[in-house]
């Protein structure tokens, strides 16, 4: 899908300091919003956020429950697309749990919203959020989305949650994201 490839080269592009990420607040949730038709929130890297957020009106959202991406620069190990997509599946496939609740009603059937990207490109800043060298990569993604349709004017509430347990302890992950959103008329 065009959009979850779009997610990561806007959350790839901006630096650490500026990442929506790395913000528990919601002061960077605008940072870099160029597209359009789609508002991109971003989950954390692992625990809690708060967020408030002003959307522009007649922007659907984007936004990842429990996804992987893996790239030749950060692996470059791996030589092949099926190699990245190995890679960006691993660390959603053991036991997970997902909820989201959108102005008091929980989405269902989460386990249907898995979406794996096409091979895409990723341009890594200075000082990005994975910590690796500036430079260009290939890269796919693999994971559950939500994608809602443009909410009305005025505030909502949206929370998700998300984790995964792996028996091997590696891949444990868990996210919980509180986002106020105001609409504007």
């Amino acid at each position: 899908m065009e959009w979850t490839a779009n997610f990561w080269k806007w959350v790839i592009s901006i630096p650490q300091q500026n990442n929506p990420n790395n913000d528990t607040t919601g002061e960077k949730c605008a940072v870099n919003q160029n597209d359009p038709n789609v508002w991109y929130l971003a989950p954390t890297f692992g625990g809690d956020a708060e967020r408030t957020c002003t959307i522009p009106k007649q922007k659907a959202i984007l936004f990842p429950l429990l996804v992987g991406e893996c790239n030749y620069l950060e692996n470059p190990e791996l030589k092949t697309e099926s190699q990245l997509r190995a890679c960006a599946i691993q660390g959603n496939n053991p036991s997970r749990s997902m909820e989201v609740i959108i102005d008091g009603t929980k989405l269902k059937n989460l386990e249907n919203y898995r979406v794996q990207s096409q091979l895409f490109d990723l341009t890594f800043p200075e000082n990005n959020v994975m910590s690796v060298k500036p430079g260009n990569a290939k890269a796919v993604s693999d994971g559950f989305w939500v994608f809602l349709k443009p909410l009305s004017p005025g505030k909502h509430e949206l929370e998700f949650s998300a984790s995964t347990i792996d028996p091997s302890g590696v891949n444990n992950y868990n996210t919980h994201v509180k986002d106020h959103l105001i609409v504007t008329p």
